[in-house]
Order: structure tokens, then sequence, then C-alpha cells
């Protein structure tokens, strides 16, 4: 999605080269804020991962960051060498509600 966000605003060729991407969130709440439901979305999907989150930050707080891997990770050699804590900030999907 955010490559195709790109491709409709920025054109893409040697003499546009796309330096860095920012992203921006406003109105944040806690965790601990009733969730909004969506008309359309499934409020018991978005909580089950919202757990999902919590259970593996959680795991990697106890047991180390690579205790738990996305299969991506282990299939791709680029994936597979990044640590998440050192090199992003990852947010668990209700931090971004």
């Amino acid at each position: 999605m955010t490559m195709e966000l790109i491709r409709e605003n920025q054109p893409l060729d040697e003499c546009h080269a796309i330096r860095a991407i920012h992203v921006r969130t406003s109105n944040l709440v806690t965790m601990r804020e009733p969730l909004q439901v969506d008309l359309f979305g499934d409020a018991e999907e978005i909580l089950k991962r919202e757990r999902l989150d919590l259970a593996v930050d959680e795991l990697r707080r106890r047991f180390g960051n690579k205790c738990v891997h996305r299969v991506v990770e282990l299939t791709d050699e680029v994936m597979g060498t990044l640590d998440i804590k050192r090199d992003n900030t990852v947010h668990p999907i209700g931090f971004l509600r």
C-alpha cells in the first residue's frame, strides 16, 4: 500500500530518488482507552491482534528479541539479519489506532 501511494504521487526514476519517508501520527490514546468500533470492521479480530502483540512483547521482554520470529525473517536473507529492536521502533497495532 505504501509503495502504491508513492508511485501515484512521486515519479520513480534515476532523476527522482526517494531520500526519506516520514510517518506522522496524531491523536494517540493509551491502550486503556475504550476501543472505537468500526461499523465495517471486526472488533474481535482487532482485540485478538492486540492480545497477540502484547504476548509477543512480553515474550521478547522475558527471553530477548530473537525468541519470536516472523516467517519472512526465516526465509529472506536480508530480513533475517535485522535486529528489530536495534534497527526499528516497532509499535503494536493498538498503539496506532
